[in-house]
């Protein structure tokens, strides 16, 4: 059984030596997933090295999350990339620019891959894909879709390019196959990279992402030879959905895609934003996954997240307690 937490928001060695790190290895936890922001990048290499270090001399594997990164990925940090570069922006059809970077974008291929350099440099066992996404599906005042992206200049030169015609300014089937095609391009990309610089990679993807790729582009993304495992994040509180059903449903589908191409399937589970009286639900949350067949069990994040108030639950302490328990009774049980 492999468990896991996520840690950001400290950037004190000695302190997660002392404190956080005993905490988590008596949790249960084989693995920690330390996020790696835009700002770390620029101020906190050096340190999140240290920290990689003290995990893995814990006995724990280190996995490295781009936080934010370039507006793309999962993650509250800001991103300075695009504030540099506006011209990276992805693209609404009504011309709107969005605040996440396309992932066709040339400059930005060139910045992650600096990214991946100096995570494998500070010593990562894994690169962990927070939920990579393009913004698809909301609508225009008249439901004209003229939020979806993104018909950047470059995203319609290579649909011109792929289709010998400009891409229409209208979500037409193919430009929803053009659009998946991005994201899965953008995935092969990154875990290709990261494997030749010897890291191999976890796909984590969001439901709504997980959803509207398809079975095609699923199943291209689960065969690339350097994904190691597969995620998938059922929030149930987030979306307002109930947990048992909600985290059943997904696992299901996870287990059954990995089952087919032989990766580990892996399932986060909501340690944010939990209501007083709701932390039971994180343990039958749990239950349903193992029961679905996972063996990778992961909770965003380290003591219910209980230091950022923004995502804070109503009893931090609680659950964070439920976790710990939870993971504990898995660990030797399996």
């Amino acid at each position: 059984m492999k468990l896991g937490v996520s840690y950001f928001g400290n950037r004190m060695p000695a302190h997660y030596k002392n404190h956080d790190l005993p905490e988590i290895q008596a949790a249960g936890c084989s693995y920690v997933v330390h996020t790696f922001s835009e700002n770390d990048l620029k101020f906190y290499t050096g340190t999140i090295e240290k920290l990689i270090a003290l995990t893995q001399a814990a006995g724990l594997e280190a996995h490295i999350d781009p936080w934010g990164v370039g507006g793309i990925f999962g993650g509250e940090a800001f991103s300075e990339f695009l504030i540099l570069h506006t011209d990276t922006w992805q693209v609404q059809i009504d011309g709107t620019p969005v605040p996440r970077v396309c992932l066709r974008s040339p400059r930005f291929q060139e910045f992650i891959r600096n990214w991946i350099n100096t995570s494998v440099t500070i010593g990562a066992d894994m690169l962990f894909w927070d939920e990579p996404q393009l913004i698809t599906g909301s609508t225009g005042k008249s439901g004209s879709n003229s939020g979806h992206t993104c018909w950047c200049s470059t995203c319609r030169m290579l649909y011109a390019d792929r289709y010998g015609e400009p891409m229409p300014y209208q979500v037409t089937e193919q430009v929803r196959e053009f659009l998946r095609e991005s994201v899965t391009w953008f995935i092969k990309d990154l875990c290709q990279f990261g494997a030749s610089q010897g890291v191999p990679s976890t796909v984590c993807l969001s439901p709504a992402v997980f959803a509207h790729l398809g079975a095609d582009a699923l199943d291209t993304i689960a065969q690339i030879p350097s994904v190691k495992t597969l995620g998938i994040t059922p929030f149930w509180h987030l979306w307002n959905q109930h947990h048992r059903t909600y985290v059943r449903e997904h696992a299901d589908a996870l287990v059954t895609l990995c089952r087919h191409w032989k990766k580990e399937p892996q399932l986060w589970l909501q340690g944010f934003l939990i209501d007083d009286g709701r932390e039971i639900e994180i343990k039958e949350a749990a239950d349903q996954s193992i029961q679905a067949g996972i063996r990778n069990l992961a909770a965003w994040g380290f003591q219910g997240c209980g230091y950022m108030s923004s995502v804070a639950p109503s009893r931090p302490d609680e659950v964070w307690r439920v976790i710990t328990e939870k993971f504990q009774r898995l660990k030797h049980t399996y």
